[in-house]
């Protein structure tokens, strides 16, 4: 009988031939071995399948899920995680590298600290050595989410039952913020627990083309999230809130067409709404917004500087 798999990696690719094979090499050469990978190919037109099927002869944990016509990936997600048999999720991107140890670091962690449901870690940038990193405390990570999204997503280790036991998935009409707005939808659920430990777990690769429509539909779709989250908050998503909303977030208020007090106001806004409905905790938020704020204040101040008049 085989052994119950521990973690279940899960992948959506659609034409990745050109660096498949570096990513599911980092993954079958892992240090942790206990898992199974769940790859949906989505009905790609380049060598994909060809490359999968290779790999899947040379590793039985490889199990391989096809679509007939190409889906939006979160479709793809949502399908690898409901066809797992394992209860933690590990998210891996087909153009991405895992670290050797990701799996070990991460299933050790959640073993340690069972009240944790969405863990997260640091990435590096392919081909440099620069590190990013996100809030690592639950209440900060709640904090952070109000304005963008504070878990790396192909660092990503889930407790399957928190999708199952709320029935919150990726949502398919939110590409490509789909992980942001899930993370939103968990807010309102009390056990969700968000953590980042400062490991470095994956080498993310950017784009090196353009992709100026893709950018534009990321921030859109990223602002039904936010403005999602307002209404959590009970609170309006009117033109007026989500101007201050993107200030703090951008930390400039003039580009939005409002001024650094409305922006301080609008913070109140959120932290009086925050205490009936605690989404993240009272200090949290407000550590968050501070910082923005002063940000906000610091760059209004240099604008009207370099705007002053000269009186020579």
């Amino acid at each position: 009988m085989k052994l119950r798999p521990e973690v279940s990696v899960i992948m959506s690719v659609y034409n990745g031939e050109k660096h498949l094979n570096e990513c599911l090499q980092s993954i079958c050469a892992q240090t942790f071995s206990n898992f199974e990978f769940i790859i949906v190919n989505d009905a790609s037109t380049d060598n994909t399948a060809e490359i999968l099927k290779h790999w899947q002869r040379m590793d039985s944990r490889i199990r391989l899920l096809y679509n007939l016509e190409n889906k939006e990936r979160s479709i793809s997600r949502n399908r690898a995680i409901t066809a797992a048999r394992s209860p933690l999720i590990a998210v891996m991107d087909a153009d991405d590298h895992a670290l050797p140890t990701r799996l070990a670091v991460q299933t050790a962690f959640l073993r340690e600290h069972p009240e944790v449901q969405i863990l997260g870690g640091d990435m590096l940038i392919y081909g440099s050595e620069k590190r990013l990193s996100h809030p690592q405390d639950n209440d900060e990570i709640r904090a952070a989410l109000f304005f963008d999204c504070s878990i790396f997503h192909p660092t990503t280790m889930l407790r399957k039952s928190i999708l199952t036991k709320t029935n919150k998935w990726y949502n398919p009409l939110l590409p490509p913020t789909e992980d942001y707005g899930l993370w939103a939808d968990l807010l309102t659920v009390k056990k969700t627990i968000f953590t980042n430990i400062p490991e470095t777990l994956v080498r993310y690769r950017f784009s090196d083309i353009p992709r100026p429509l893709y950018e534009e539909k990321q921030f859109r779709n990223a602002n039904i999230v936010r403005s999602r989250i307002l209404q959590q908050l009970g609170l309006q998503a009117s033109t007026e809130n989500i101007k201050c909303h993107i200030a703090l977030l951008f930390c400039d208020a003039q580009a939005l067409g409002v001024t650094p007090a409305q922006c301080a106001l609008y913070g109140n806004k959120l932290l009086k709404a925050n205490e009936h409905t605690l989404l993240t905790s009272p200090a949290a938020l407000e550590a968050e917004i501070s910082r923005r704020l002063t940000q906000v204040f610091r760059v209004d101040m240099l604008q009207r500087q370099e705007h002053r008049p000269s009186q020579f």
